[in-house]
């Protein structure tokens, strides 16, 4: 305590860093240092969404002490095995999109509050460069809500800088190449004009002045040749920023009526033989026998969003069904989708996934209605929905060469991050397996692939996972006679599609 006075206290001299310890297991109300157990229990039980984006920023800043290097280096890893699993979470993330647009209009909100109050209520809050539209906080949400969503499964997406993060998202293909080193250019611009502004102040500020002399001394000092360029430059930016802010995070509605409340009972069957459900009363019963099931009604969260989703898809159903080949009941479809949704009920990332993207709702109707055996598999392994949205799912056809190359060395490459965690490297291996399959099923169904050509690609995919598996049981060996391993895998049956029987 006597330290955070000294650092934070105004004096004649000024103060050395604002800090705010706020940031802790139940803030003012809790002790100043907690224990690791403590804070474990906090963030599983009460850990807030906003909380995650907080500890993704967070680092160590101490240094031994009261332990050698080797007991420090020890207590860091236990801090971070603690904070990982609550920042990344192990499926993808669709959920923090939602949470990203809540906290940032909490802060819009709060930013113009501040202004106004400021300025006798006539500021204009978005001259703010950090808070304000296309500040510097947009650049940073939308790099961060990345890193939330996929950094459980990329562990490259974990850095805390923003700039590298930018750097990383163009590598993966996540945005366009071009996006990331615009949204890089603008975060370098408007920090230097945040740092322009502060030290002109000599304070904590990130309003541009209103007179033109002093945006004219802004512009100076960032190389600039009038308040006028320090304007258009100003303005080109926050426009580029809110546009890519707003692309990632404007909600789009769900698919086909998103304007419709959700009905049950008799009115949900009034509705459903509208829509030219052969038999509404049953389907309308399923759907009120999934709201109630256990797995269901335990979770608000899970009853609303179930109930929310349901109330926009019943006419994409049987639209779907309908141009299934062949043509599928839309009772039968809406069955499937029922059975779905009970599974991921209590993984809300899912239901916000499609509630989040029309077109994973569409290619889950789509998967659906093509045959019990596709519906079957995503119902067995719904982290498949994880690549609905993945561009490479539309890529593949006749003319992609049967190569597995990259795919082997990329998860060979994850393997080696995972260290000895046994566990972990099989479900990396069967969870990058599964995805394999369901992008070939995927593009089989939509008729891209041949069935030799399928074939090609299923067994040259038992080829890569085999060596892969191969490799991993060999290192795990305690006594080897030699580096590579020499000795044969006999796969009984298909093979993929040799054959081999």
């Amino acid at each position: 305590r006597r330290l955070i006075a000294l650092l934070s206290e105004p004096t004649a001299d000024g103060f050395v860093f604002r800090v705010d310890m706020r940031l802790r297991p139940d803030g003012d109300a809790g002790p100043l240092a907690v224990s690791n157990a403590m804070l474990e229990e906090y963030l599983i039980r009460q850990g807030r969404e906003w909380e995650r984006f907080a500890w993704l920023k967070g680092r160590v800043i101490a240094v031994p002490v009261f332990a050698d290097e080797a007991q420090f280096a020890a207590q860091v890893r236990a801090l971070q095995e603690i904070v990982r699993p609550f920042v990344f979470r192990k499926y993808l993330d669709y959920g923090a999109i939602a949470a990203q647009r809540e906290l940032h209009a909490r802060i819009r909100a709060e930013t113009g509050r501040k202004s106004a109050r400021r300025a006798g209520g006539h500021a204009n809050h978005e001259d703010n460069v950090k808070l304000g539209r296309g500040g510097i906080r947009e650049i940073e949400f939308v790099a961060q809500t990345f890193q939330i969503i996929r950094g459980g499964r990329e562990p490259r997406l974990r850095e805390r800088a923003t700039l590298p993060t930018l750097a990383t998202l163009a590598q993966l293909g996540l945005l366009p190449a071009a996006t990331c080193e615009q949204l890089a250019a603008a975060y370098e611009f408007l920090r230097r004009l945040e740092h322009a502004l502060q030290y002109v102040d000599d304070a904590q500020t990130h309003l541009l002045p209103a007179d033109e002399a002093e945006r004219a001394r802004i512009a100076r000092l960032l190389r600039l040749p009038d308040a006028q360029a320090l304007l258009r430059q100003w303005e080109q930016t926050r426009e580029f920023v809110a546009a890519t802010f707003d692309a990632v995070f404007l909600a789009a509605p769900a698919p086909g009526e998103a304007a419709q409340t959700e009905l049950t009972g008799e009115a949900l069957a009034q509705r459903l033989a509208a829509l030219g459900y052969a038999e509404p009363a049953t389907s309308a019963a399923r759907v009120e026998s999934l709201l109630a099931s256990r797995r269901v009604a335990e979770s608000e969260r899970a009853r609303s969003g179930i109930g929310a989703l349901l109330a926009g898809v019943y006419e994409a159903v049987a639209q779907a069904a309908r141009a299934a080949v062949p043509a599928l009941s839309p009772d039968e479809l809406l069955a499937r989708l029922l059975r779905l949704l009970e599974v991921i009920a209590r993984r809300s990332t899912y239901l916000a996934l499609l509630a989040q993207y029309p077109r994973a709702t569409a290619a889950v109707l789509r998967l659906l209605a093509a045959s019990r055996w596709a519906t079957d598999y995503l119902i067995r392994h719904p982290i498949l929905l994880d690549e609905l949205l993945d561009e490479r799912l539309t890529r593949l056809s006749n003319e992609t060469p049967v190569d597995f190359g990259p795919w082997r060395a990329e998860l060979a490459r994850q393997l080696l991050a995972l260290g000895d965690d046994t566990e972990r490297a099989m479900n990396l291996v069967r969870d990058a397996h599964h995805a394999q399959v369901f992008r070939l099923l995927v593009a089989d169904l939509d008729g891209r692939l041949t069935v030799e050509r399928l074939a090609d690609h299923l067994s040259a995919l038992a080829d890569a996972v085999l060596d892969i598996v191969l490799a991993q049981a060999w290192q795990a060996l305690p006594r080897r006679h030699r580096e590579q391993p020499r000795f044969a895998v006999i796969a009984y049956g298909k093979l993929g599609g040799k054959e081999l029987g």
